[in-house]
């Protein structure tokens, strides 16, 4: 994806801390039993008034590549602290609390981004937060439709096993041979047990048409003083999806010298809904930037991918991780960045109402720590 728009991003990341506060009006307080003691009998819906919490009480890591992907998580906080001091670790975190869950969350060196820059996040990560039991990776990445799938920019996809594969198969690590196909080189950890579970929870409540998404997009969108429109719903009139053969006439910035007569033609008609649709199964991870439809429907037809990214292979094998992709592009010559801020706000609201359906974690200090 590109990286652009950082000056302004990472200042709408350093005023929300002023903005944010106590109540998002879709707190689940049923069980706080499970939180630390100072917590158990605290009124949720506000404020909590505490300046910032111990670095052993946070549970569960919130990664993002870009600023970008990190806006939508901090506005989606039901409560933010204040900064922590966190010696001898380069990592940029924001700290605070969703649900029943104290967050982390973390992104990657400005200007960095793959698999390289992730692996040495989540190392920071696991080092500076031992009690760091849960990790969710969210933010954008392209999509992989097809005849079985009708994946469109602005959904979302959640890694899920599939056969042998964990989730996430990192496509472009393995062996060329001359004379039989590439072979791919080790195994990608799958998601753990809490995350999976929550996972199936959380597909269920969407498809009872339970799913508290739209509201939580609609409360990011208010809370976006600066620049209120930017993480709105571009509109179904900019999803075009383009034959693979036929390259983008206008060097993929706007598609307007672009045939739209050549735009598929199953993705003529209107969805009833603009509402994300979340799909389940395997997320491709490499480590180049993708613009070809080509290797994309490949990548489909091998391992049955229907989402491309950068960074999932740095982290899965380092955290007990899930991903969670809002889809920007087609992974073809014609990706622009209209639907990057909409898909990262996504992205967030899918994972933030996911959260709801994992139980809160108790972390008790070793005596070795």
């Amino acid at each position: 994806m590109k990286r652009d728009r950082e000056d302004s991003d990472d200042e709408q990341l350093q005023s929300s801390r002023v903005r944010l506060g106590g109540d998002s009006g879709l707190n689940d307080t049923s069980d706080a039993s499970n939180l630390d003691e100072s917590d158990q009998n605290r009124d949720f819906t506000k404020p909590s008034g505490k300046k910032h919490r111990e670095k052993t009480t946070f549970t569960i890591a919130w990664i993002c590549a870009l600023p970008k992907e990190a806006i939508p998580a901090v506005l989606l906080l039901d409560e933010e602290y204040e900064p922590l001091y966190v010696p001898e670790d380069d990592n940029s975190y924001y700290f605070g609390r969703m649900d029943r869950h104290k967050i982390v969350i973390a992104t990657l060196p400005k200007g960095s981004y793959g698999e390289i820059s992730s692996a040495g996040v989540a190392h920071n990560i696991a080092r500076s937060f031992p009690s760091i039991r849960l990790c969710l990776l969210v933010g954008i990445g392209a999509g992989i439709p097809s005849e079985e799938n009708d994946i469109r920019l602005g959904d979302v996809v959640i890694s899920i096993p599939s056969g042998n594969l964990g989730g996430v198969v990192q496509f472009d690590f393995g062996t060329e041979y001359a004379d039989r196909p590439f072979q791919l080189k080790g195994s990608l950890n799958k998601p753990p047990d809490a995350l999976a579970a929550a996972t199936s929870s959380f597909e269920i409540n969407d498809q009872m048409g339970k799913s508290k998404i739209p509201q939580l997009l609609a409360q990011a969108q208010k809370k976006m003083v600066k620049n209120p429109s930017r993480y709105r719903y571009p509109g179904v009139e900019k999803d075009h999806l383009f034959p693979p053969n036929y390259p983008c006439k206008s060097e993929g910035r706007t598609c307007r010298d672009c045939d739209k007569n050549q735009v598929d033609l199953r993705r003529s008609g209107y969805r009833s809904c603009v509402d994300p649709i979340i799909h389940y199964g395997i997320i491709a991870s490499g480590s180049k930037l993708m613009r070809n439809p080509l290797l994309r429907d490949e990548l489909m037809e091998k391992y049955g991918a229907k989402c491309i990214e950068m960074e999932a292979a740095g982290i899965m094998n380092k955290l007990p991780c899930l991903v969670i992709r809002g889809i920007c592009d087609y992974a073809d010559s014609h990706k622009n960045d209209f639907w990057q801020d909409y898909a990262a706000l996504a992205a967030s609201a899918c994972a933030r109402e996911l959260l709801g359906f994992v139980s809160p974690i108790l972390y008790k200090k070793t005596s070795e720590e």
